[in-house]
């Protein structure tokens, strides 16, 4: 993976991902597409792309529909310059201890591969400010519209970095003092007795499967989220908002 790859173009969509994207990052909105009745909501980005003689196109349900691919546009459809793709090199770099005053919490998605998942999961990262995720390159869905309008503006808050080799870097980062908390259907200690060390990454496994063997290996620590037993577990992105509801407590408790 090459050093901050940028230049590809796509589109996004959604009233709350074109806001933030606006609001972060307006120098990478190509064209806009929106409905009539958008016009008002958005009228700061139209004049924005009128002072830099940039197209916006009004159009209708069906046109915006097939432009950005989904039914859930909610009325805005944006083409947009990608976000950096950072890699392991630049992640080290994020990590070195003269540069850090308190250490990021690390998230690793373990073969998450649903999209809309990577969105709902990116949202609440935002929210609680856990902003920097992992995953194996290939796997790691990359940023798309189904993940931009999910995640509610969480897209341009949060960092997703895609390892080439995800066990020898996990290993690398334990290196660093960091303590690895595997997450587990039913064994470990209890979720809300967290309190997560300065220097903590977890993993949330797969939709289907869980964690690997082998990113299990790599764990020092396991934590299960508690319940009736009803069902066999949650779903990755509700899983993930009680973990960084959590670790956002336990943080704000030290």
């Amino acid at each position: 993976m090459k050093k901050s790859e940028q230049g590809n173009e796509l589109k996004i969509y959604g009233i709350n991902a074109a806001h933030k994207l606006f609001l972060t990052r307006p120098e990478s909105i190509i064209r806009a597409y929106l409905l009539k009745s958008m016009e008002a909501e958005f009228r700061a980005l139209l004049i924005f792309l009128k002072q830099r003689k940039l197209a916006y196109h009004i159009v209708n349900a069906d046109e915006l529909a097939n432009i950005s691919g989904a039914l859930h546009h909610e009325g805005i459809c944006l083409l947009i310059k990608e976000k950096n793709v950072f890699s392991e090199r630049e992640l080290f770099t994020m990590l070195n201890p003269a540069s850090l005053r308190n250490f990021p919490t690390l998230i690793y998605l373990d073969g998450v591969v649903n999209p809309l998942n990577v969105g709902a999961l990116m949202r609440s990262a935002a929210h609680f400010g856990v902003s920097h995720i992992l995953g194996p390159k290939g796997v790691l869905p990359r940023l798309g519209g189904g993940i931009y309008r999910t995640a509610e503006g969480g897209a341009e808050t949060v960092q997703l970095y895609y390892l080439e080799k995800p066990p020898e870097t996990l290993k690398r980062i334990k290196k660093l003092g960091y303590c690895i908390y595997g997450t587990d259907v039913q064994n470990g200690s209890s979720l809300f007795s967290l309190r997560a060390k300065n220097k903590s990454l977890f993993v949330l496994g797969s939709e289907s499967k869980g964690m690997s063997v082998e990113i299990r290996k790599i764990c020092d620590e396991f934590i299960y989220i508690p319940g009736t037993g009803a069902v066999e577990s949650l779903n990755v992105s509700a899983a993930s908002a009680l973990l960084f509801g959590q670790i956002y407590q336990s943080r704000s408790q030290e």
